[in-house]
């Protein structure tokens, strides 16, 4: 029986789920998927090697393609049917039922949660679809959900609506439909709102925007009484299902005071403060009102005075300042780095490619995103195009050169082994020929002498001039005893 999760609002099942302190078996297998995922290969490895492997190249060339040794491929084949079917020299299609076997596997792994399953497998909502529409894989997917259906009514008999066979085609197709509200597909098959959107999380259907204030029109009433009750934040977002911030959002909506704070003393006109002075009442705001302050605020901004020094002689915050300036539509303030000078040398700046936008701002004490902003105003040409152009005619020129290794020229071109790779294919140019690999036969006798002197294997490699890797493959190749 799956336990209560802390994190129970949407990010449950998630990498961020476990984040926030969600330890439910979903959240956890999320977050093993990640960490996972961060140790073996990237995507995008993993498509660049499937790619090579069904070229024809051979495990070593698809490795050293992608930057990894032969020996990770092997690791990472060991829970990735797709790719052991890959290496393994079996067709394409045996290696795409092995990869809607491994998301069958996770569905099982997962409680037949179909989106936390295809994350676990590193499929993409629309590879996920593919996969479905591919013959017999959609019959499959319904017989594990209903099994896994089956199980759960035997060993949780307190779960009141279970996830049926027959559910899961009426959920599909009502949710298609998209006059249907959610409301009233809970309302079709006998479940409330949330757990619709529970169910459309674990079949992966496309995503639905919620009705805008849907969930706040249906939980004020209950909010209000835990604020009467004196509920803390964290009771009432445990209380309401959702999330601390929203329960903030929702207070501050219909004007309610926060839990433990003051009461939000709202902006007073001039005739307000003069009755409140009058009547001796309370007065927990300066006495400048927005009425009095205009003419002052209004001349300090033309001179172009700080706003912190504007708020101080005001006697408001900064926050206020700006509140003011807005509603009395004042032109917009440039900062005090803002000026002609800065502008101009942006310019000369800019011209130079061999500048960078991030020296560029630290030369002006800006941030890289107001260089940016800056450049769009003034109207400077974009310099990712022609410093692209001049890469692009590096990576022609290196590629050329045979004796230079892709690992190089992505490390001289200061890019990763898939832009490289990415820039190469936009240019056409043709694949380069794998290096072949040292000969055992030549290296064996050398490399015995030194395995038996109890050299190391790095020692080893610099000897022969090879790599670790392929020392460590030598070594397993010929059986010699391990230390």
């Amino acid at each position: 029986m799956i336990k209560h999760c802390a994190e129970a609002g949407r990010f449950c099942g998630t990498p961020s789920g476990w984040r926030r302190g969600g330890r439910c078996p979903r959240c956890r297998t999320a977050h093993n998927a990640e960490t996972g995922r961060y140790r073996g290969m990237t995507l995008e490895q993993r498509r660049t090697v499937l790619d090579a492997l069904r070229a024809g190249s051979r495990p070593e060339a698809a490795a050293d393609g992608v930057g990894l040794p032969v020996a990770r491929l092997g690791a990472q084949a060991s829970r990735d049917g797709e790719l052991r079917a890959a290496l393994d020299g079996y067709p394409e299609e045996v290696q795409q039922a092995a990869r809607v076997g491994d998301y069958l596997a996770a569905l099982t792994r997962t409680a037949g949660d179909a989106g936390l399953a295809a994350y676990v497998c590193g499929l993409s909502d629309s590879e996920l679809e593919d996969l479905r529409g591919r013959p017999g894989v959609a019959q499959a997917e319904a017989a594990v959900v209903a099994l896994l259906t089956g199980a759960a009514r035997e060993t949780s008999p307190s779960w009141k609506i279970l996830l049926t066979a027959d559910r899961v085609a009426q959920l599909r197709e009502l949710w298609a439909d998209r006059s249907i509200t959610v409301l009233e597909i809970g309302k079709t098959l006998g479940a409330s709102d949330n757990t619709v959107w529970q169910w459309a999380r674990q079949l992966g259907l496309p995503p639905r925007a919620k009705p805008p204030g849907a969930r706040f029109a249906e939980s004020r009433e209950r909010l209000e009484e835990l604020l009467e009750e004196g509920r803390s934040v964290t009771e009432m977002a445990r209380e309401l299902g959702v999330s601390d911030q929203s329960v903030l959002n929702w207070i501050e909506r219909i004007g309610a005071t926060r839990p433990g704070r003051a009461p939000r003393q709202q902006p007073v006109t001039e005739g307000e403060a003069q009755q409140a002075g009058e009547l001796g009442g309370p007065r927990s705001r300066p006495a400048t009102t927005l009425d009095q302050a205009m003419p002052r605020l209004r001349e300090l901004w033309a001179d172009g005075a700080r706003v912190r020094d504007i708020a101080a002689e005001l006697g408001v915050t900064p926050v206020t300042v700006h509140r003011w300036a807005a509603k009395a539509e004042l032109p917009p303030r440039r900062s005090g780095r803002d000026s002609a000078d800065a502008r101009r040398r942006l310019g000369e700046l800019w011209a130079d490619p061999d500048r960078s936008p991030t020296s560029i701002a630290e030369e002006l004490g800006i941030s890289r995103v107001t260089v940016h902003k800056w450049a769009q105003e003034e109207g400077l040409p974009p310099r990712q195009a022609a410093r692209r152009a001049d890469q692009l005619d590096k990576v022609a020129e290196m590629w050329a050169d045979q004796e230079r290794t892709v690992r190089s020229i992505a490390a001289e071109l200061g890019v990763a082994l898939p832009t490289l790779r990415r820039r190469v294919a936009e240019l056409g140019l043709p694949p380069r020929r794998a290096r072949r690999m040292p000969k055992l036969e030549q290296s064996e006798a050398r490399l015995r002498a030194l395995w038996a002197d109890g050299r190391g294997i790095a020692e080893i490699a610099e000897e022969l001039g090879v790599t670790r890797e392929t020392v460590t493959m030598w070594v397993l190749r010929l059986g010699l005893p391990t230390r």
